[in-house]
């Protein structure tokens, strides 16, 4: 009894470890399976490339060997990818009087004794084989002599891309629906972008040049449209009483963001509200309170009665100057201790005192 149960034990054991090593030999063919899948992938992924550069070289091959020939003609020729390696001869080696030869490639230097041949033939007896493109100090087909030294430089490719921005382009349209000097925003501009696909030369592995294989738009930029007002403005005189035309320009550089309706006195149509007060003039550049380029048409206030960012038309209450449309970007030094409610941005220090101290009508549309 006791025998027959350390039988039926023993055989559960060895049932059991069969298991095992079933389970492990299965889990060892997976792993290789798994292996091999990734090395063929790898392989293809290469393949693919290699294809790639080949067919990019076909497409720009002449010049690119052009480009080679001009930077390298003084001290080697590049062989053509048209022109296959002469049969090479055996080297005479023993026969009559020897001389010395040597050949440098791959990093390894190595010398034959020989006493006729061509480069050809000493390449071919030195396994040397010369691919397309490869650089030689001579011809292939030339003669050897004593003490030569026969030079191959591998020349190999990669391809590089790389995506340029492409800036957009501002259009100005003409329009009498605005008063000159006005502009009108009509449609922001946005960058583009381009694919350019470039060769990546190297020697004996060390990078010498690229050449600009191909370029390829894959995002067309959108034109800024800004419309220029033609349409001459009316403006009253109020110390004559009369109505005359007045070709002033507006100071103001600042395209317009908002639609501005103007009456037959210069003055916008629609506004939130209108502020008349003393303003004055300034310059220097630099940057505003908002982080800003100082312009003609970013001007200075008191946010606190004109918020940053509102959106302005100013003209001077006795029709002498047009500012134009501009917008809350600087804080003026006024704030504190005087009657001043507008600062306007002048380019220069000659403009500045021509405008001197003015009496405007600040109109706020946004």
């Amino acid at each position: 009894m006791n025998f027959k149960m350390k039988e039926q034990g023993s055989g559960f054991a060895v049932s059991r470890l069969c298991g095992i090593l079933l389970s492990l030999s299965f889990f060892a063919v997976c792993l290789s399976l798994t292996f091999s899948a990734e090395r063929i992938a790898e392989y293809d992924a290469q393949t693919k490339y290699e294809k790639e550069v080949a067919a990019v070289l076909e497409n720009n091959i002449e010049n690119v060997a052009d480009e080679f020939s001009k930077l390298y003609k003084k001290e080697e020729i590049l062989k053509s990818s048209k022109k296959k390696n002469p049969a090479p001869s055996p080297l005479r080696v023993g026969v009559g009087k020897n001389f010395k030869v040597n050949v440098v490639a791959d990093g390894k230097k190595r010398s034959f004794s020989v006493n006729s041949g061509t480069v050809s033939d000493l390449l071919s007896e030195a396994g040397v084989r010369v691919n397309d493109y490869d650089l030689l100090n001579f011809k292939t087909g030339d003669a050897l002599k004593p003490g030569m030294t026969v030079r191959l430089r591998r020349v190999t490719f990669k391809l590089e891309t790389r995506t340029v921005s492409v800036e957009y382009k501002t259009k100005k349209k003409k329009t009498n629906d605005l008063y000159l000097g006005e502009m009108y925003l009509e449609r922001e501009g946005e960058n583009g972008e381009r694919r350019d696909t470039y060769i990546k030369t190297y020697i004996d592995g060390e990078f010498k040049k690229d050449f600009l294989a191909s370029s390829e738009v894959t995002k067309r930029a959108v034109d800024e449209v800004i419309f220029v007002g033609t349409k001459k403005r009316l403006v009253k005189i109020e110390d004559v009483g009369t109505v005359g035309y007045s070709g002033l320009r507006a100071v103001s550089e600042l395209p317009s963001t908002v639609k501005i309706e103007l009456d037959e006195y210069g003055k916008p149509v629609k506004y939130k509200r209108k502020i008349v007060g003393s303003a004055t003039a300034y310059y220097g550049g630099g940057i505003t309170a908002t982080g800003q380029k100082a312009m003609p048409g970013r001007v200075a206030v008191d946010p606190r009665e004109i918020p940053y960012g509102s959106k302005l038309y100013v003209v001077s209450c006795d029709g002498t100057c047009v500012y134009g449309y501009c917008e809350a970007s600087d804080t003026g030094g006024f704030i504190y201790n005087s009657e001043t409610v507008i600062d306007l941005y002048f380019n220069t220090f000659a403009e500045c005192s021509n405008f001197g101290r003015r009496n405007v009508e600040i109109y706020v549309l946004e």
